[in-house]
């Protein structure tokens, strides 16, 4: 009896669903890391504008509708203008009487009606930095 060299074609489609099921997983892992990795950033990006904003108050600098708050004056380039900016930050509700700072970005997610929203929020009167996932 001779041996034949090669795989059968039941070999060769076990391993393409196993290899896809792998590659599959490690998009979905991949991905997480890529949304930790920009969260990461609006937290560090609104937490130096806090600072900034504390040094502003430590100073007596006015924030009124003359001496309006801003990236630039809190001691930073503005997050929006970054190439490649994952979020839209903004000062709320307004710059002359601010209580917040955002990070928001909007998700279409493929094959649903509407769009996930990821925010985060930092309170100006307290520091506390908020999260949320709709």
């Amino acid at each position: 009896m001779e041996y034949r060299r090669g795989f059968t074609l039941l070999e060769i489609a076990i391993v393409t669903v196993v290899v896809g099921i792998l590659a599959s997983v490690a998009v979905v892992t991949q991905r997480s890391f890529i949304d930790r990795g920009k969260g990461a950033e609006a937290r560090q990006i609104l937490l130096s504008g806090y600072a900034g904003y504390q040094r502003l108050i430590a100073e007596n600098e006015p924030i009124d509708s003359s001496h309006r708050l801003n990236w630039t004056r809190m001691g930073m380039t503005d997050p929006n203008l970054l190439a490649g900016r994952y979020f839209n930050y903004s000062i709320r509700p307004s710059s002359f009487n601010p209580t917040r700072l955002e990070a928001r970005r909007g998700v279409t997610i493929s094959g649903c009606t509407g769009t996930a929203t990821h925010s985060f929020r930092l309170d100006l009167s307290t520091g506390r930095l908020t999260e949320n996932i709709i």
